[in-house]
């Protein structure tokens, strides 16, 4: 999590980084932010490391708010061969997921917006 957060924070394509809630705690830690990119769109990130396993979510939208991707690992979408990883596309559709790290889909984005 914290080298995900870092590559935003150090990145020149991130406008803004805002931490909007934190919790480490024994047993648990769990991040929530918000990175608004110099195109104007915006990722909202959230991970959750508990006992039980991780959860994430990564949803990027643009700047009208509309989804670009989501990546999540919800446990649905079975039929999925990256189950329970997947990504979410604009048009409804879901697909397999390479990515499944916090850093990996942010050098993803990245790298998409540096195109």
């Amino acid at each position: 999590m914290l080298r995900m957060l870092k590559l935003l924070d150090d990145s020149e394509l991130v406008k803004k980084l805002e931490l909007i809630r934190y919790i480490n705690e024994e047993g648990l830690l769990y991040i929530y932010a918000r990175a608004v990119f110099i195109d104007g769109s915006v990722l909202y990130l959230r991970e959750k490391l508990s006992l039980k396993g991780r959860r994430y979510s990564y949803h990027w939208v643009d700047s009208d708010g509309n989804l670009i991707a989501r990546w999540d690992n919800a446990p649905h979408h079975r039929n999925i061969k990256t189950h329970p990883h997947h990504m979410h596309l604009p048009d409804g559709s879901i697909k397999e997921s390479a990515e499944r790290e916090g850093f990996k889909i942010v050098e993803y984005i990245l790298a998409n917006l540096r195109r």
